[in-house]
């Protein structure tokens, strides 16, 4: 697989001094450099690198100290004094983090980060600064972005032997799956990715991830792992500008290449989750292009989809830095992703990700969901439930055998009603229920299914359940269970409901 051109630049930061990544994350921890401080400083939920948002942040943190001059450096991009430097890191001097690489001095003898340092999840994430202003490499490392977020709160985490990160950018993915894993293989076409990633496992204390040069898949051809991970440059566009988000493969072939040879660097039983970007023809299903990708696979295959956008929209959202210069540069951009979309026929763009498990089966079974990513929390419970819901359901002789398990609300659940005053009363409006942890599904219940949630709790089953409401409502038993049934597997395929074994029921 070819990938873009391979970095020529050298990476600034120094990996043969691992006494002085130990004291520079002493002084972080000494400092209180952690993400609660921070947004409790700055006042902020949501860090942002927006000029005006740094202007007022740095007027936000106090004048002096170990911290406000490590988020001057490190997370704003700002200057600071020599002294204050030397106050804030004491007693590691100057010069070793200048021979680090972790900071750099400017004219006149002010001292600024030559990495963006963020807390994110537990461990500390270098990167590049992307200064206002300042032209990007082409071999630019980006920082904590939405999509690692959204990657490794998809993620199956349990504890395997190996893992596989591929295009590991910064390395936070390989360093979450390294708490769970006894051994992790980080691959990247850039040298320099490598290196901050190693950089950053330093900074962590982290020793069980193995860095290795080349496209994808390529360092690892032949081998398998329990766990693969990829948040892969999936960005479609005419452009070949940056590693991080340009495959300069085409289209989205380079997620289609990707799914589609994932499997083959499993073991059985072994999760793959990828992000991914795919076009979207007229009249075409979101879900019907990642179908392509996985059939025949050899893996049982869960999709969620989470932003579709226009041409125009997803040519704006990535062309807004030029946006602020000269107006015909903007335009001329605009005109050549626009053109580009019209001759490959692009009707929209989905995002999404997918999460494959190997698994020998005469038919492995497909699922696809949208996902609500303003709810999304740490998923590998709620990915697991889903998984074995499936597995449950591909094994029942008739589909109606459901209703004979003793199934469970699960607690992280919230029933909300809508009610209006109306004619001297209260009128429903509408019901819905939701979960509180991982995909965060919201769905719509009618009143009769809302009423019969406090009955699922495990200790009956469910076709019991429904026969003592049926008695309840002298309704007729045979008709309410073939009406509750598409809506009770409903539940359960969305991981609202669990089975429940006769030790563990309520």
């Amino acid at each position: 697989m070819t990938n873009v051109r391979e970095a020529e630049r050298v990476g600034p930061l120094a990996l043969d001094d691992a006494e002085g990544v130990q004291e520079l994350r002493a002084a972080l921890d000494r400092a209180g450099y952690r993400i609660e401080q921070i947004e409790d400083v700055l006042q902020v939920e949501r860090l942002s690198s927006r000029p005006a948002d740094i202007a007022l942040q740095l007027r936000r943190l106090p004048p002096s100290g170990p911290f406000p001059t490590l988020v001057r450096l490190f997370l704003l991009g700002a200057m600071v004094s020599r002294a204050d430097a030397e106050a804030a890191f004491a007693p590691l001097p100057v010069e070793r983090l200048l021979s680090l690489g972790v900071l750099e001095e400017r004219s006149g003898g002010e001292i600024r980060g030559a990495i963006k340092l963020v807390p994110h999840g537990g461990v500390l994430i270098a990167s590049d600064h992307e200064r206002d202003g300042e032209p990007l490499p082409e071999d630019v490392v980006a920082g904590v972005h939405p999509p690692s977020v959204v990657l490794a709160k998809l993620a199956v985490w349990l504890p395997v032997e190996r893992a596989l990160d591929v295009g590991t950018g910064n390395g936070i993915q390989a360093l979450f799956a390294a708490q769970h894993c006894e051994h992790v293989i980080a691959t990247d076409v850039s040298q320099r990715a490598l290196d901050f990633a190693a950089f950053n496992a330093r900074l962590n204390g982290v020793d069980n991830i193995e860095f290795r040069r080349g496209s994808f898949f390529e360092p690892v051809e032949g081998d398998r792992f329990d766990l693969v991970l990829c948040n892969p440059p999936y960005l479609i566009s005419p452009d070949s500008l940056y590693a991080y988000r340009d495959s300069g493969m085409g289209g989205d072939s380079v997620s289609s290449e990707l799914v589609s040879r994932a499997p083959e660097y499993l073991v059985e039983g072994g999760f793959a989750h990828l992000l991914v970007s795919w076009i979207r023809r007229e009249h075409d299903g979101w879900s019907d292009r990642l179908r392509e990708w996985t059939a025949g696979s050899g893996c049982d295959a869960f999709f969620l989809h989470y932003q579709t956008e226009r041409p125009i929209d997803h040519a704006e959202s990535w062309l807004a830095p030029l946006a602020a210069g000269p107006i015909a540069e903007y335009e001329r951009a605009l005109d050549r992703w626009l053109d580009y979309f019209s001759q490959e026929a692009i009707a929209s763009i989905s995002h999404g990700a997918v999460m494959l498990r190997r698994r020998k089966a005469a038919r492995n079974w497909v699922r696809a969901e949208e996902l609500p990513t303003n709810r999304l929390l740490p998923a590998s419970v709620h990915m697991l439930r889903i998984v074995a819901a499936e597995d449950f359901l591909e094994g029942l002789a008739r589909p109606e055998d459901l209703l004979d398990e003793r199934l469970a609300l699960v607690d992280a659940h919230q029933l909300d009603q809508r009610l209006a005053a109306r004619e001297g009363g209260l009128a429903h409006l509408h019901t819905s229920l939701s979960l509180d942890e991982g995909l965060g599904f919201v769905i719509g219940v009618d009143l009769e299914t809302a009423e019969l949630l406090p009955a699922l709790d495990g200790s009956a089953t469910v076709r019991d359940a429904l026969a003592a409401r049926a008695r309840e409502r002298e309704l007729n038993e045979d008709r309410l269970a073939r009406a509750a049934h598409p809506v009770i597997r409903r539940l359960f395929e969305l991981g609202f409901l669990e089975r429940q074994s006769s030790s563990t029921s309520r």
